[in-house]
């Protein structure tokens, strides 16, 4: 266990231990993860003698901000609460065009939309919120709330999108609008 705690480098979160994450302040150990429409995070610090540990049934991006800033305040600091964006509405028209399935060689990805809202599924996971790319309202590109990716579309003037693709982890997967 001493092993797992030892820094084996330096990222922007701090210290990278093998399997957690050690904060600035050197001695709180921490984790987080995201899979399947459910994150979690899990922080330790045994000088203190506390741990939080947070669990959702969803995919967000909020719970690690959240689960950071509860355990500052069991530190005894003065933090802000997490500040969640809410989604605007798209126009439902625009939106309407972009609503579809599409398909490449390595995988399928159905495009819905709810209440004024886009949704994209990876066949296999869970459908995600995605949204506007900031100074995009009205545009062709959108960022998932749940994950660390964004979505293009090809739109033409007139009509259905033509393919969508999909940008993350430096990688680009362009699927093709498929008729079902």
């Amino acid at each position: 266990l001493e092993l797992a705690r030892e820094p084996m480098f330096e990222s922007e979160f701090g210290k990278v231990c093998f399997g957690w994450m050690l904060y600035p302040d050197g001695t709180t150990w921490w984790h987080n993860g995201m899979t399947g429409g459910y994150s979690s995070y899990m922080a330790v610090n045994s000088s203190l003698k506390f741990a939080v540990v947070v669990l959702t049934n969803g995919a967000s991006g909020y719970t690690t901000p959240a689960g950071t800033k509860i355990f500052q305040e069991l530190a005894g600091m003065d933090v802000e609460p997490v500040k969640i964006k809410v989604a605007e509405k798209i126009d439902e028209d625009y939106a309407a065009r972009l609503v579809g399935n599409y398909k490449s060689s390595i995988l399928e990805m159905t495009i819905t939309t709810k209440n004024g809202k886009l949704f994209a599924m990876v066949k296999g996971q869970s459908a995600f919120l995605v949204v506007p790319v900031e100074g995009e309202v009205g545009g062709d590109r959108f960022r998932y709330e749940a994950v660390d990716a964004e979505l293009g579309f090809d739109v033409p003037v007139e009509g259905e999108a033509t393919s969508v693709t999909l940008y993350q982890n430096g990688a680009e997967y362009e699927c093709i609008r498929i008729d079902e």
